[in-house]
């Protein structure tokens, strides 16, 4: 190597190109000193070419004072590199030799320092490129403003080796008029950069720091616009070391007017910089800004102004700190993606942000600490979001949620024509408003995960609403105060709402909602099937805590579950039931919860799933066309302004459900259907209640025109029915059938006596002559209990038909029928209360006997449903059964005055004796330890007290057969004791010689007519001989004693059994005759015709249990009617 190299002043090396073609390279080389003199020219073609390179250098020392011709007549300036250990640009003279080395000094061209002249150097017009082994310095005071020409680079730290620099004063600047300018060195420092041009372009600006450790780049404002073509690019970027540098820039402004703006990219470091700005104000004809891009890596961030762009991207893998409110912005209408891959933290004094992406998407990856948020982009998504303010997230298609969104404020989510809320299954998703949470779109909402394991939460602490023209669909869980949804879908609804619910309809897997308010459903709902994301779950054994019993309901069918006015939610929004991870804040409700009612307006499909409904308040329903599962639960009152059809499956579907009001029809199918009361407001003709089910169980029906209760397979059970119009009622169950409530009515009524076929019946067995018989006298009934009632109407009266026992066919013709293979009980029963009155004989006709008659009061009681009286099984009711009808004025009553027992048999078996007691109308009833045997009939009561009494007693004229050595009653006691109890009198039996005593004040035994004989011991094998056939000469009496049955049952009743023993030796026939003739004593069917004609209103006659007429009242005139004067 040479160690100098000398170029005299008469040297001349040429390189040029000829007619087209570039110029060459001259390199001039020493290892210590070059000098030179001469003259290089490297020029281009004379039609074409570019001017060649030119070096001048000396590694230790250079002497540059000669010419250099790289120019080019149709092409671009060639170089020419001078190489110096450091550059001092100034208002100075330069070096000696400098400006003949212009406009290129390499690093090694001049030995040590040397000055340029600024004004020498911005007149270069080709390439200038400036290079030190250590600094170029701009002297302070001083500007650099380049004529139109070639690039400019300024390199300092040639070596690299992280000891030279750039700098400039920060009050100056660098103009280039278009040309590109690139500066390098470990530091750079320089004032505003402008390399706008409005005739070619923006130059572009390239900023690069090479140091090995912390690295700064600071600047003004940058700006490289360009009005009608297009804005250069900006980079800023850090070669060797990415960790520790720092990049301060003011504004930056790559915009172009009529074309393209440049791009923006800052790489690395902590970057602080103003407004950046990369926009066109010609994008309709296709023009786009430029992408801005922070890359960073290491302990990077970045505190930016605003950022604007059109229709470019903004990529930010730097962490924003805010220090000032933030608008990103891609454009409204033409705007690019926005991606912020490594979060936005805020300030202390909270700052706002904003993300516009227009038709761009934008995906975030985390926000914390900030006042409002507001995104809008074609599709958003955002990872972990928590703000003090609001949050807006607008987006034209989906919106991926990736993380936890908590906002103190609002959550407004809106889609301009679809919105698509995704999830993945890697992050749980909370989306969380201290006030109201809204999703709306024009289109649809449609909230899914991505995979069956995904899981989300959207609470809100004020209103959760859904507002959409079509359909939602939804799988996440939903909590927070009023929840407002026009078109609900879900496939893992879960809804909890501290205030209320509202939405349009659902379409979705197994729903849930929960409001501590009410719930209200303007339209269609339709489950489509089990939540299969729970199923999954719970199959996989996933962290989902069940503290909710509706959770394996939902997973396991297609149920719709709507509580509300719930004291405490299952999924508050301070704490959800399923893990999804860290705690959430809790937020109270701001919204005051109404009363906890339930609407549902439209139709309910569960596909045979559940329906349970529970409200506190009442359960609003217009419902049609449905097909419901199980109805396992539905609390509250059902209120329906048009019908109420409700079917579930008729092998599974069980309805369970609270009382209905309802103005229209009345439709319920199912399994095992229960149902609280049925009424409506007023009685309504359109309203017919018809219920069908394996077996029905309801509460009391009222007011409806027509009443059809039919189980296929087991009982039915009422409260009662009454006020039934023209439809009357209809009862077909394949079981019993009981009605175990009864309600008071007072019937008071005229009549003629000609009328009731029972009352001339009794009266012409009093003695009365039968043309006598057509006065009007009035009849009251009072208070009487009623079980089943029909009112008349317009349609006609209404008839009662009651099947029983699996019974299907009965002669309609009747007003009453009752059909079935059982026995059927009525009541009420009629009792004699104690007190005596006597009827005022001012109140007889004079035709009548002046003796005054004794009688007791009445008053009726019901049958005790399960109870020896009314056993729970057989049918009955435990009131009356009443048709009324208005048109004529007629009462129809049936009624039953005693329980009917079939023949039945009774053994109490002790350690030695046997006890049979043979009755066949008697109840026994044994208690323990001191065993009691009561023997109920329908006045008298029998009790017998012993420790182990062996007694057969046979009615109505009871007596003790004891028969030895095979006795049928045995009585081993010491001291035995037998009472019989009358309504007054006590029968004692003591042993070993048994006797009757009886102890007065007033003994009085009834039977019920004929005192009680005394009872004597008969001898052991003695049999009681039958009584004797009665006189055939007492037919008169037989007569009245007929007559009178039809008001003393017990005493027909006792008559019977007796007529049963005497024909214990008729033939068989006759035997069997007389058991059936007893056995069908079960109903009887009393029907007072009444008419309005001739009556006063102080008149009235009264019909008590004994059989006897009590008229009262003044006034009445009863003609020629002659009572015998031993009539009762």
């Amino acid at each position: 190597m040479w160690d100098v190299t000398y170029v005299s002043s008469d040297s001349e090396i040429a390189a040029d190109g000829l007619v087209q073609g570039d110029g060459g390279s001259v390199i001039v080389w020493a290892d210590k000193v070059t000098q030179f003199y001469g003259k290089i020219s490297a020029r281009g073609g004379s039609e074409a070419g570019n001017g060649g390179l030119v070096e001048v250098s000396g590694k230790e020392n250079l002497i540059f004072d000669g010419v250099v011709d790289v120019s080019a007549s149709n092409g671009s300036f060639g170089t020419l590199l001078l190489d110096p250990t450091n550059i001092i640009i100034s208002d100075e003279d330069s070096t000696i030799g400098v400006e003949d080395a212009l406009p290129d000094i390499f690093e090694d061209e001049l030995d040590g320092e040397i000055t340029i002249n600024a004004s020498t150097l911005e007149s270069q017009i080709g390439n200038v490129v400036l290079e030190a082994t250590n600094d170029i310095t701009i002297a302070e005071g001083v500007s650099l403003n380049f004529v139109a020409g070639e690039s400019i680079t300024f390199t300092a730290d040639e070596d690299e080796n992280g000891s030279g620099s750039f700098s400039m004063d920060p009050t100056q600047s660098i103009t280039t008029n278009g040309r590109n300018l690139s500066i390098s060195g470990k530091d750079i420092r320089a004032g505003d950069i402008n390399t706008s041009d409005n005739i070619a372009g923006g130059g572009t600006v390239n900023l690069t720091a090479t140091g090995f450790f912390q690295n700064v780049i600071e600047v003004g404002n940058v700006d490289t616009s360009s009005e009608n073509f297009d804005g250069g690019s900006i980079e800023f970027k850090a070669t060797r070391n990415t960790t520790f540098n720092d990049l301060k820039v003011g504004n930056i402004n790559a915009s172009s007017v009529n074309s393209n703006g440049g791009n923006v990219t800052i790489s690395g470091g902590k970057v602080s910089a103003g407004v950046i700005k990369t926009t066109t104000d010609n994008a309709t004809n296709g023009k786009v800004g430029g992408s801005v891009t922070f890359d960073g890596s290491g302990d990077s961030s970045i505190q930016v102004g605003n950022i604007y762009t059109t229709g470019g991207d903004i990529r930010i893998d730097d962490p924003i700190s805010l220090t000032n409110n933030l608008i990103i912005s891609t454009g409204t209408e033409f705007g690019g993606n926005i991606e912020i891959l490594r979060g936005v933290t805020g300030h202390p004094s909270l700052r706002n942000l904003t993300l516009e992406a227009g038709k761009g998407d934008i995906k975030i990856f985390s926000i914390a600490n900030i006042n409002n948020l507001d995104v809008s982009g074609t599709a958003i998504s955002i990872g972990g979001v928590q703000t003090k303010g609001d949050i807006n997230l607008i987006t034209q298609e989906n919106l991926k949620i990736l993380g936890e969104i908590r906002s103190s404020g609002n959550i407004n989510i809106k889609a301009e024509e679809r919105l698509q809320l995704l999830y993945n299954s890697d992050i749980n998703s909370i989306l969380q408003a201290g006030s109201d949470l809204t999703f709306e779109a024009n289109n649809y909402i449609n909230i899914q995960p991505q995979t069956s394991s995904s899981l989300s939460w959207f609470q809100s602490s004020g209103d959760l609403k859904f507002i959409s023209n079509n359909s939602i669909s939804a799988n996440a869980h939903f909590a927070g105060g009023n929840f407002f949804s026009p078109n609900l879908s879900s496939s893992e609804g879960i809804i909890s709402s501290q205030g209320n619910v509202t939405f349009d309809g659902y379409t979705g897997p197994a729903l849930k909602v929960e409001a501590q308010g009410s719930i209200i459903s303007t339209g269609n709902i339709s489950i489509t099937g089990v939540n299969t994301s729970l199923a999954d779950k719970l199959n996989q054994n996933q962290p989902i805590r069940v503290e909710d019993p509706d959770i394996p309901i939902l997973a396991n069918s297609s149920a719709l579950i709507l509580r509300a006015g719930l004291a405490e939610l299952e999924h508050s929004p301070s704490e959800p039931k399923v893990n999804l991870g860290d705690p959430i804040t809790t937020f109270e409700s701001t919204t005051e919860p109404s009363s906890g009612n339930i609407k549902v307006q439209g139709n309910i499909d569960t596909k045979g799933g559940p329906v349970i409904l529970s409200a506190t308040g009442e359960i609003d329903m217009t419902i049609t066309d449905t097909a419901l599962g199980e109805v396992t639960e539905m609390k509250g009152t059902i209120n329906s302004d048009s019908d109420v059809d409700i079917r579930s499956d008729k092998n599974t579907g069980n309805i369970n459900i609270g009382d209905i009001t309802a103005r229209r029809n009345i439709n319920i199918s199912g399994a095992e259907v229960s149902i609280g009361n049925i009424s409506a407001d007023y009685f309504n003709p359109n309203l017919n209640v018809s219920i069908l089910g394996n077996s029905i169980e309801t509460g009391k029906i009222d007011k409806s025109n027509s009443v059809k209760l039919e189980s296929t397979s087991g009982n039915i059970i009422i409260d009662s029915i009454s006020y039934v119009g023209g439809g009357g009622v209809d009862i077909t169950s394949a079981g019993i059938f009981q009605a175990i409530n009864a309600s008071n009515d007072y019937f008071e009524e005229f009549t003629d006596i000609r009328d009731s076929t029972e009352l001339v019946n009794f009266l012409e067995g009093q003695g009365v002559a039968v043309d006598e018989l057509n006065q009007p006298i009035r009849i009251s009934r009072r208070d009487i209990p009623i079980s089943i009632k029909t009112e008349a109407s317009s349609y006609g009266r209404g008839h009662i038909i009651i099947r029983h026992g699996g019974a299907t066919e009965v002669d309609n013709n009747e007003p009453i029928v009752i059909q079935g293979d059982k026995s059927f009980v009525v009541g009420p029963i009629i009792e004699v209360g104690d007190e005596l009155f006597v009827i005022d004989d001012s109140l007889i006709s004079d035709s009548f006997t002046s003796n005054p008659s004794l009688s007791r009061n009445e008053r009726y009681t019901t049958l005790k449903p399960n109870s020896d009286e009314f056993p729970v099984n057989l049918s009955g009711t435990v009131g009356g059964i009443f048709i009324v009808d208005n048109r004529n004025q007629k009462l129809v009553t049936s009624f039953q005055d005693r329980t009917f027992e079939p023949p039945s048999e009774v053994v109490i078996k002790e350690p030695t004796p046997e006890i049979v007691i043979k009755e066949p109308p008697s109840e026994v009833v044994i208690k323990e330890p001191t065993p009691e045997i009561v023997i109920k009939e329908p006045t008298p009561e029998i009790v017998i007290k012993e420790p182990t009494p062996e007694i057969v007693i046979k009615e109505p004229t009871p007596e003790v057969v004891i028969k030895e050595p095979t006795p049928e009653v045995v009585i081993k006691e010491p001291t035995p004791e037998i009472v019989i109890k009358e309504p007054t009198p006590e029968v004692v039996i003591k042993e070993p010689t048994p006797e009757i005593v009886i102890k007065e004040p007033t003994p009085e035994i009834v039977a019920p007519v004929t005192e009680l004989p005394p009872v004597t011991e008969t001898p052991p094998t003695t049999e009681q001989p039958q009584p004797d056939d009665q006189n055939p000469n007492d037919s008169e009496n037989n007569n009245q004693e007929k007559d009178s049955q039809l008001f003393e049952p017990e005493e027909r009743q006792a008559n019977l059994e007796n007529s049963c023993e005497d024909d214990k030796n008729s033939d068989q026939s006759d035997q069997e005759e007389c058991e059936k003739s007893q056995s069908t004593f079960e109903l009887r069917l009393l029907r007072l015709e009444l008419t309005t004609d001739n009556f006063t209103d102080s008149t009235q006659l009264e019909i008590n249990a004994q059989g006897q007429l009590e008229i009262k009242g003044s006034g009445i005139e009863i003609e020629n009617l002659d009572l015998p004067a031993n009539a009762n």
